[in-house]
């Protein structure tokens, strides 16, 4: 496969993304807690994570020869995947396994425990599986959900010679379609947030940009457009909930959220030598670590306070935020460069062998 060159501004675009849910999930913790304006700004980076990916995989994938060669493909799209999701996925979950077998909201179902493994619990909410051992792990198995139709949908792509304006119409129907599913199941609106078919459009937007993108390799956006996003990413975030009451949240993110990846995608500025370096590139790469680990930490970190009857504030609250967000990082890093890699490398070589020959 034919690697692309790689949008670095997207790479570090993974950190600040992922550090929009570190600060989300530190509202746990006793103190930090009564800050419930912050505590949505979690589901914005994973409405930027889902849109990242979609425009990511299709940089990287779309010319594969999904005609003449659709199973090859195919197979190789999915060992990446398995490899680059799994290994982390399978440590997260044992790190966090304890505080699920002795969690009093949200225990965990051991039947539901390979459903959760597998990461097939949210492809869509025909059975409750419970919540799986780590808990951010439910973006996981949405993406899985997307990895797992991306081979058909390239295929779909390249076969009809769908125009790029073609797809985007077609995005904009299952986005509305999504809005009129909304209003007509109210006993559905609970899933709307975090199951996979109903997250798929995010996923497509991310597809649709890159499409753009690649088109108009010569396209740049200036500093304007980053500001424009995230000012429709701020405005979502203070819609009244009754906006929420006739449209999706997740929907209500999406603009700003499809904006910044494109934005970024396609700056011109002296902010690329910024987002260029390599500490930045390295949190990014070291994002996925920081993204699964943090939350089941933060959990344990709340057990101990609870136990110790410790309330943070001021001070103490800012001091214990800059500590955790340090340890957590520096073992992302760590994570990153001596487990995830390698066993990275280790599973697409030993899927490779067998599937590829």
């Amino acid at each position: 496969m034919r690697r692309r060159i790689e949008i670095t501004n997207l790479t570090a675009l993974r950190f600040f993304a992922a550090l929009l849910v570190f600060i989300d999930h530190f509202t746990m913790l006793p103190g930090p807690n009564r800050f419930e304006y912050v505590r949505d700004c979690g589901a914005v980076g994973v409405s930027v994570f889902f849109v990242l990916s979609g425009f990511i995989l299709t940089y990287n994938y779309i010319d594969l020869d999904w005609q003449n060669r659709f199973r090859f493909s195919a197979k190789e799209f999915y060992i990446a995947r398995v490899g680059r999701i799994y290994p982390l996925h399978f440590l997260a979950a044992l790190f966090a396994l304890p505080l699920a077998l002795n969690s009093i909201t949200a225990r965990l179902i051991p039947a539901a425990l390979p459903a959760h493994l597998a990461l097939v619990n949210m492809f869509f909410p025909i059975k409750q599986l419970g919540a799986p051992p780590n808990k951010v792990a439910w973006t996981l198995s949405c993406e899985v959900f997307f990895y797992l139709l991306t081979p058909m949908l390239f295929w779909f792509l390249n076969k009809f010679s769908i125009s790029r304006r073609g797809f985007g119409v077609g995005v904009s129907f299952w986005i509305l379609g999504e809005v009129i599913l909304f209003n007509a199941i109210p006993d559905w609106q609970p899933y709307f947030h975090n199951y996979g078919v109903f997250r798929f459009c995010d996923y497509l937007v991310g597809v649709w940009l890159c499409l753009l993108f690649t088109e108009k390799k010569g396209m740049r956006l200036g500093g304007g457009m980053v500001f424009l996003a995230i000012s429709l990413i701020a405005v979502a975030q203070m819609l009244p909930s009754a906006a929420a009451t006739f449209v999706p949240i997740a929907i209500l993110w999406l603009p700003g959220a499809a904006l910044i990846v494109l934005a970024l995608a396609c700056f011109d500025g002296g902010v690329n030598k910024v987002l260029a370096r390599p500490l930045l590139l390295l949190l990014g790469n070291a994002s996925f670590a920081l993204y699964l680990f943090h939350e089941a930490a933060f959990r344990y970190l709340k057990v101990l306070l609870d136990m110790k009857r410790i309330v943070l504030s001021g001070a103490l609250m800012v001091l214990v935020f800059l500590i955790t967000f340090l340890i957590f990082q520096f073992g992302a890093v760590w994570l990153h460069k001596r487990y995830e890699v390698p066993l990275q490398r280790w599973t697409k070589a030993r899927l490779g062998k067998i599937f590829l020959g």
